[in-house]
C-alpha cells in the first residue's frame, strides 16, 4: 500500500489529517499526554508509585542498605538488555496485527526507541495492544522471577522492574492520546523513508 494511498484511504473514510511529525518529534507530541488526568495515566501512576514505594521501603529496612542499592542499581542497569525485547515484542505485536514490513530505529541523542510499521495503518484499539505488549509481557515475566528468584537477588529484579516501568512512559503517553481522542477513532501510521509518522482522527462533520 502506498503512502498516497493510505492518506487517500482515510480522507474517504472521514478522516482528517491532525499532525505531521519527525520521529523526533514524537517525543514532544506525546508528552502533554503524559500528564492528562485519565485512567490510563492514572493506572501508570499507581503502578509506578507503588513500585517506588515497595522499593524505597524495602531498601530502608534492608539492614544493608548500600549493598541493595548497588543491587538496584545493577537492575537498572539490566533494563538496557530489555530494551531490544521491548522493541521486538512492539514488532511481533505490528506483524500479528497485519504489518508487513516492520523497523526499528534508535534516536541516541535523545534515548529513544521505537518499532514502526511502514505505512501500516493503524486503528485504536490494534494500537493499545502494540503499545501495551511489552508493558504486559516483560514486566508480568519480571515480577514473576521477583517471586520466583532467590531472595537475595529481589533487589537487582525490582530495580529492572522499576526501570522498565519508567521505560514504558511514552508507550502511556500514545495510549493517552488515543485515549483522548477515543471517540474520534484515531489512527495513525509510519512512512520510514520519510522518516515521519501521521497522525488522523474522525472529522465528525463528515
Amino acid at each position: 500500500m502506498s503512502n498516497s494511498l493510505n492518506h487517500h484511504q482515510l480522507e474517504t473514510e472521514g478522516y482528517t489529517l491532525q499532525s505531521t511529525l519527525t520521529h523526533t518529534e514524537i517525543a514532544d507530541f506525546i508528552k502533554p499526554y503524559f500528564f492528562r488526568r485519565n485512567l490510563v495515566m492514572m493506572f501508570y501512576g499507581i503502578f509506578s508509585l507503588s513500585l517506588l514505594v515497595i522499593s524505597v521501603y524495602s531498601l530502608i529496612n534492608s539492614g544493608a542498605f548500600m549493598k541493595h542499592v548497588s543491587e538496584f542499581s545493577l537492575g537498572i542497569a539490566l533494563f538496557f538488555l530489555l530494551v531490544p525485547i521491548h522493541e521486538l515484542i512492539h514488532g511481533f505485536v505490528y506483524r500479528c496485527a497485519g504489518a508487513n514490513k516492520v523497523s526499528y530505529k534508535a534516536v541516541w541523542k535523545k534515548f529513544i526507541f521505537y518499532a514502526m510499521a511502514d505505512k501500516f495503518v493503524t486503528y485504536k484499539v490494534p494500537f493499545m495492544f502494540i503499545a501495551l505488549a511489552p508493558f504486559v509481557v516483560i514486566n508480568s515475566a519480571l515480577i514473576l522471577v521477583i517471586f520466583l528468584a532467590p531472595a537475595s537477588q529481589f533487589f537487582i529484579w525490582m530495580g529492572a522492574l522499576f526501570m522498565h516501568t519508567a521505560g514504558c512512559s511514552g508507550d502511556f503517553a500514545l495510549v493517552s492520546y488515543f485515549y483522548t481522542f477515543w471517540d474520534k477513532d484515531p489512527v495513525t501510521f509510519d512512512d520510514v523513508e520519510e522518516k515521519v509518522s501521521y497522525f488522523y482522527i474522525k472529522d465528525s462533520s463528515k
